[in-house]
């Protein structure tokens, strides 16, 4: 995956460790901290910021590859910039999380990040189910 370096793919590795103790991306994005607080009353639901109840390190490591990965990559930066004129920060931290699940999809399946975009591509559109990046 383009900006992720030898030390944010060791951090990714070291941190979440056997990537199948997580049976969908979002689990390790919850696990990155790269989630949104959840206020609920009623049948009224509202997100905010960040739990910022995860795993500090690989949550940082993430935020700062995804800076790297918006000037690299025209996928993340499509990211980016629908989400933009939201705030800076907050545009990064929505690619970090996407970055989390696009690097949990390629351990799980075992494939390379191009393969990835390929599938994606290949799927966009059809009706086949575990179309998302959850497939196993």
């Amino acid at each position: 995956m383009p900006s992720i370096g030898h030390y944010a793919a060791t951090t990714f590795v070291a941190e979440v460790g056997d990537i199948r103790r997580f049976d969908k991306a979002d689990q390790v994005a919850s696990f990155a901290g790269l989630v949104p607080k959840v206020h609920q009353s009623g049948e009224k639901t509202k997100l905010s910021h960040i739990t910022k109840q995860g795993n500090t390190n690989l949550r940082h490591v993430m935020v700062q590859a995804a800076n790297i990965a918006v000037q690299h990559d025209k996928t993340l930066r499509k990211t980016y910039n629908r989400l933009k004129h939201k705030g800076h920060n907050i545009a990064i931290v929505a690619v970090a999380r996407r970055m989390v699940t696009l690097l949990y999809a390629m351990l799980k399946n075992n494939i390379k990040y191009h393969d990835l975009q390929v599938h994606k591509a290949t799927w966009a559109g059809s009706d086949r189910p575990g179309t998302s990046l959850d497939f196993v």
